[in-house]
């Protein structure tokens, strides 16, 4: 299994969007430490009357966990954990349905980045996949 860097560099990809992952941490679980072996901040707690409150922590999670694998050695055992988790959140939150706005967004951005490390890029349906989802995510940093 290759890294999303790798990846990325294989299909001759514009780095996958940094900000992608930070606007949407910073919507839905605020700012990271830059250190990622730093404690990480308190998680925002969404409002059980909030539609998408459990999507959105889950998209949040996932978010982290893409970033976490980021920060830590490809094929090392963190590497390997931290994927595992990530693939049980994202097949999580393909079985939910987003309600409002902000979960169809948070949604979005996980299928970004499954899409990005999995597209084939040769594909133009694939590939005009990955624009539509970066102009919906990156709307949110506007």
């Amino acid at each position: 299994m290759t890294s999303s860097k790798k990846l990325h560099s294989m299909f001759n990809l514009a780095p996958a969007k940094a900000p992608l992952s930070k606007a949407i941490q910073a919507i839905l679980a605020g700012s990271r430490a830059p250190n990622p072996h730093a404690p990480p901040p308190p998680r925002v707690r969404f409002p059980s009357c909030s539609p998408d409150a459990g999507l959105l922590r889950l998209c949040g999670e996932f978010q982290d966990l893409h970033a976490r694998s980021f920060a830590a050695p490809d094929d090392t055992n963190e590497w390997e954990v931290l994927l595992s988790r990530r693939w049980e959140v994202s097949n999580v939150i393909e079985g939910m349905t987003p309600i409002s706005p902000a979960g169809r967004v948070a949604k979005a951005g996980v299928a970004l980045v499954l899409l990005e490390e999995n597209a084939d890029l040769d594909n133009v349906g694939e590939r005009f996949a990955v624009m539509a989802l970066r102009d919906l995510v990156g709307s949110v940093e506007a």
